[in-house]
């Protein structure tokens, strides 16, 4: 999957939560590894989304302080059922 956006007026009704599940479900189902996804560090309210699904700083992001990067990557492991 490339991009998912949830139109501002739309959100906060489960569209995303729904949608990032079914992305949960079909890469456990297909035994991957983890989920990984680009998040700008401008977008706090998506950061702040994804933080409280689960999802973590990847280990081959770009740190946070690092100013000359404006996205940091995310993943949670799909092996474990630890999405929320």
């Amino acid at each position: 999957m490339y991009e998912i956006e949830i139109e501002e007026a739309a959100r906060g009704k489960g569209i995303g939560k729904y949608l990032m599940n079914a992305v949960y479900e079909i890469a456990a189902s297909l035994h991957l590894f983890k989920v990984m996804l680009t998040a700008f560090k401008s977008n706090l309210p998506a950061l702040e989304f994804y933080q409280k699904m689960g999802y973590e700083l990847d280990e081959i992001s770009p740190e946070i302080e690092e100013e000359e990067y404006s996205y940091i990557i995310l993943s949670i492991n799909a092996k474990n059922d630890q999405i929320n």
